[in-house]
């Protein structure tokens, strides 16, 4: 029967086995990492991609639907942070690596303000760990900028500028941020 799935074996070819292996890899590697708050938002999801690769009724179940959704943007937001220095991580990219279409892909993180968006973050917050860092105090700003994926300084700088409020090089000297918004002005905000 369809609820029979004892014994069932997924094949390596199929699109979403490939989903859930990387989601159980992503899942083992940030484990030490999760809370307990995240362990309950993670569970049904990743329940809902078992489920949708073993039954294949991702469409019928409105919840199954959101678990698998879940689940991809995990997955990715994993692919974008193992490859965040690369320069060619593009939305284009992305979706040929996690085997989605573009527009699946803007879906996805339209609640995060765009998948560019989420990659450009991912980036400066990346950037700006490397930059508080004392290990990398003698290390050019130009090359931590390379090893987030950025190919000029210029642009580099002026992305962080905007996001952060300071210039890289206050940032590696630890010079507080302006305020802004009502937001802490440390550089270092923990989201």
């Amino acid at each position: 029967s369809d609820d029979d799935q004892h014994g069932r074996v997924l094949s390596a070819a199929d699109p979403m086995a490939r989903l859930l292996k990387d989601h159980m890899i992503s899942l083992q590697g940030i484990a030490p990492k999760l809370t307990a708050e995240d362990a309950r938002e993670l569970g049904p999801a990743t329940a809902g991609l078992v489920a949708a690769c073993l039954n294949r009724a991702v469409g019928e179940n409105p919840r199954q639907q959101t678990g698998v959704q879940t689940a991809l943007r995990t997955m990715i937001k994993g692919v974008i942070d193992q490859n965040i220095s690369l320069p060619e991580l593009s939305v284009g990219w992305i979706a040929r690596r996690a085997g989605i279409s573009r527009s699946r892909l803007y879906t996805l993180f339209e609640s995060q303000g765009g998948i560019a968006n989420y990659i450009r973050d991912r980036r400066l917050r990346r950037a700006l760990s490397l930059l508080a860092d004392r290990r990398n105090r003698y290390i050019s700003i130009y090359s931590l900028a390379l090893s987030c994926g950025y190919s000029s300084d210029t642009a580099f700088s002026r992305a962080f500028r905007k996001r952060f409020g300071i210039s890289p090089t206050d940032a590696r000297l630890g010079r507080p941020r302006p305020e802004t918004n009502g937001e802490d002005p440390r550089i270092l905000d923990r989201r």
